[in-house]
């Protein structure tokens, strides 16, 4: 799970540094290796890093937002999916990260046990004051992929957080579990993607 941590360090971090974004559309991450997928927005700018699969980041109004996607190996031996108590101990480790930068004061928002798209998941939604410069909105969630944890992180300030939100929700909303590299496929319900 540490490697969830730094890919939350990424999000945090990228909010400073935006480059240029691609042109619009969608496209599919195909994860073989953690069997699963989903769609992002090719107008953000994405790249892959060794701690994320994914970093879209974006600026609205001048502001940035950064979207990452990591997973890693389930560890925690749970035999029927999702261990909340572990979940609970690593998103703990997320929030005490994002305290150590000293940046400011977090609020929680929500923490405990959800679902994304029918699997079980687990969700901490801060907002961190900033030294009373700007409120930032950090939604994590860890999805319990069954061998696999995908953590999916949106952050950015709250206004453009908030005009943004349904493109975020668009995405987790597109995770999907994949079998074998022949049983890759877009959202049931998504339009025509570029590949």
């Amino acid at each position: 799970m540490k490697k969830l941590a730094i890919a939350t360090l990424i999000a945090i971090l990228a909010l400073a540094v935006m480059p240029a974004w691609a042109e619009e559309g969608w496209k599919t991450l195909n994860s073989t290796e953690h069997r699963f997928s989903l769609d992002y927005p090719d107008d953000w700018d994405h790249e892959v890093s060794i701690d994320a699969l994914l970093t879209l980041m974006k600026t609205d109004g001048g502001l940035p937002l950064v979207i990452t996607v990591a997973a890693e190996k389930d560890t925690s031996n749970a035999e029927n999916g999702i261990m909340p108590k572990y979940l609970e101990t690593e998103m703990d480790a997320v929030e005490r990260e994002i305290a150590a930068l000293g940046m400011g004061d977090a609020v929680t928002l929500e923490r405990g046990e959800s679902q994304v798209n029918g699997l079980p998941a687990y969700v901490l939604d801060l907002k961190l004051d900033l030294m009373g410069m700007a409120q930032i909105r950090m939604y994590n969630v860890i999805v319990d992929m069954g061998s696999s944890l995908v953590y999916l992180s949106f952050s950015g300030e709250n206004g453009s957080y908030m005009k943004n939100a349904e493109t975020f929700t668009k995405i987790k909303n597109s995770l999907r579990p994949i079998g074998e590299a022949s049983e890759l496929q877009p959202a049931p319900e998504s339009r025509e993607r570029e590949y």
